[in-house]
């Protein structure tokens, strides 16, 4: 086992963003994976990010829809890069829209300090609706928010849904576990990430017919396996992923368009003691984010 550090990186949009963050990441401790969508635009040719001393990959770009299970998916293929790549340390799931708050040097002495440990959000709401019936047309994405068809096709959803409650079906019995949710951008170690992968067509059969599975499959099979007894706080920290967002300032009322940290943030970026924060893609967000850089060098 290296003390390398793998970053699992899914983009489709503000290459401003994808740039800064992968700059950031540059470490020769670290090793990129990214994936950037097909639905893409010009603007995120892969070729035209770079990094000077990590290795960075580019997997195979495939179309990954919001809440469909083509982001589990991608998700599998990011973590199958990297497990046949090398035995890292800690494995990294991130967004092109997230950033750190901590240097690489702090970052790597945390994972050092806390080896072993596994940092995921483990939500104790319940979330078996997501995988208990057959989701028709999960891969819709939010289409439904902005064209009359695809809003209907939505509601058609959502009744086969109800019907299937009142049927009692759950396809999720069968497999005998605690259903488990959480954020969908987690830290863990290389074995937990090489076991995930061992569970890859266990993953597909619950998931490939589920709603926002990409907040549940990692939870659910750390939960249900000896990993569990590694989790950093389980379901005890708001956010065991050490991963800031907006859900916290949104559960006090401090209400957010979406989920973006703005101006007035600062001050919770810079005490809260997480590792990770995400998002940036409002108009804020390069701003926020050449003012983390600032407190970074500060520490340096």
């Amino acid at each position: 086992m290296s003390n390398r550090h793998a970053y699992l990186v899914m983009a489709h949009h503000r290459p401003d963003l994808l740039q800064m963050l992968l700059e950031e990441l540059d470490d020769p401790r670290n090793d990129i994976f990214l994936h950037i969508d097909r639905k893409a635009g010009a603007d995120m040719e892969p070729s035209r990010f770079c990094v000077r001393q990590s290795r960075l990959t580019v997997i195979p770009s495939m179309k990954v829809e919001w809440a469909g299970y083509s982001q589990v998916a991608c998700g599998m293929a990011l973590l199958k890069a990297a497990v046949g790549t090398e035995k890292y340390a800690y494995v990294h799931m991130m967004t092109g829209a997230s950033y750190p708050l901590c240097t690489q040097d702090e970052i790597h002495a945390f994972f050092e300090a806390n080896a072993g440990r596994e940092f995921m959000e483990i939500s104790p709401r319940n979330c078996e609706e997501r995988v208990r019936y057959r989701w028709i047309f999960n891969e819709i994405g939010k289409r439904y928010e902005t064209d009359s068809w695809y809003r209907l096709i939505h509601k058609v959803q959502q009744k086969f849904g109800i019907l299937q409650q009142s049927w009692g079906i759950d396809r999720f019995r069968k497999y005998g576990m605690e259903c488990r949710k959480g954020l969908a951008y987690w830290s863990v170690t290389g074995e937990l990430a090489a076991y995930l992968v061992s569970r890859e067509k266990l993953i597909r059969r619950m998931l490939r017919h589920s709603v926002y599975g990409d907040e549940i499959f990692a939870q659910t099979i750390a939960y249900n396996s000896p990993f569990r007894e590694n989790l950093f706080d389980e379901e005890g920290r708001p956010n065991g992923s050490r991963r800031a967002t907006t859900w916290l300032l949104e559960n006090a009322g401090i209400r957010r368009e979406g989920h973006n940290f703005r101006r007035e943030d600062i001050p919770f970026l810079r005490q809260t003691d997480d590792l990770f924060a995400l998002k940036f893609e409002g108009k804020d967000g390069p701003m926020l984010i050449r003012q983390i850089r600032e407190w970074m060098e500060e520490r340096a």
